[in-house]
């Protein structure tokens, strides 16, 4: 197998539930409108459960609770305020970050530097100390939101 493109897209999880959801609910929407139902691979059924089952759950529990422990912090977005983000980490970052960095970073909901450091190639060169801090400031607004 040849590899043609590498990263010819990049998805933050956030887009990936949305569209899976969406083809979902427009399936079964369509298969009760028709009489010839649409058969779905069974691999693909149980992965695409298994994704929105695995990105639709509570996320930002904590780390003390083992049993529901996840690595990532995705917080609840919605089409707006994913845009919101975006556009804010370009005004923050003077247009500086990559898109994928942009959506690992949303991906990830960055709490400290260090987290920053891991996901943006080349930081200490790129980014300024007060740019960092400001994507720091999004992502404690976000999750600020989130809890209220």
């Amino acid at each position: 197998m040849k590899i043609e493109e590498v990263r010819s897209a990049s998805l933050a999880d956030y887009e990936v539930f949305q569209h899976l959801v969406q083809e979902i609910t427009t399936k079964d929407s369509s298969d009760r409108g028709q009489n010839k139902k649409i058969r779905l691979p069974y691999d693909y059924k149980k992965i695409s459960s298994g994704v929105i089952s695995y990105l639709s759950k509570n996320k930002t529990s904590s780390s003390d609770d083992s049993s529901n422990w996840n690595p990532i912090t995705m917080p609840e977005y919605d089409d707006t305020k994913f845009v919101d983000i975006l556009t804010t980490l370009n005004e923050k970052t003077n247009g500086k970050l990559y898109k994928w960095e942009k959506l690992q970073l949303i991906n990830t909901s960055p709490k400290s530097m260090v987290e920053i450091f891991t996901i943006v190639e080349e930081c200490d060169n790129r980014l300024e100390e007060s740019e960092i801090e400001a994507i720091l400031e999004v992502f404690a607004t976000v999750h600020a939101s989130n809890s209220v």
